[in-house]
């Protein structure tokens, strides 16, 4: 995809985000991969609902921006997004179009209130969320390296606790739409609980 293309691709899902409001302000993340261990990112600071795709950044694997050093992503912020990336770039697809759940190209930090509300809500802090037809989303603390690397080995979406929800996925319309579908399988268990 041309690289003005995925700036305002990435744009326009962080605003869809915002408005579904999944997002609030300038926190959280939304990134995706320009080429390899090149990946466009917004800006520390910048408010989801109005990004502008000229601002994207890009950023290396370890959350540097080479073209500007003063926009390098917070660690504790990238690296999530940094395990995926780094877990994917190690399982190259086969072919150009591979579906492979192993790769990643867009990964989004949320919060979506219903999904963090039952994190909260849970009687054992070591207890996943676990929400009908879907797969146990684990709840890690984000500082616990050691069980953030292993939750995320398991499953592409992890509640980092205090923080959000993170998704991983081959498109970032992929993993827009599995924010939403989590949030609304939260929201409806919560209103049935």
């Amino acid at each position: 995809m041309e690289d003005d293309a995925l700036r305002q691709q990435l744009a326009d899902a962080a605003r869809q985000l915002w408005t579904r409001g999944l997002l609030n302000g300038a926190a959280g993340l939304v990134t995706v991969e320009a080429h390899r261990r090149r990946y466009l990112v917004p800006r520390t600071g910048d408010r989801r609902a109005t990004l502008n795709p000229v601002r994207l950044i890009q950023v290396d694997l370890d959350g540097h921006a080479p073209d500007d050093p003063a926009h390098d992503l917070p660690p504790a912020l990238w690296l999530p997004h940094k395990l995926v990336y780094q877990a994917s770039a190690n399982h190259p697809p086969s072919t150009p179009d591979s579906r492979d759940p192993r790769i990643t190209c867009a990964t989004v930090l949320v919060q979506p209130p219903s999904v963090l509300a039952l994190a909260r809500l849970r009687d054992d802090a070591a207890q996943p969320i676990t929400l009908p037809g879907r797969a146990p989303i684990p709840v890690v603390d984000p500082e616990n390296h050691t069980a953030l690397e292993a939750a995320l080995a398991e499953g592409r979406a992890v509640v980092l606790y205090e923080q959000g929800l993170f998704l991983a996925g081959p498109s970032l319309d992929r993993v827009l739409d599995r924010a939403e579908t989590l949030e609304a399988a939260a929201r409806l268990d919560l209103l049935t609980s």
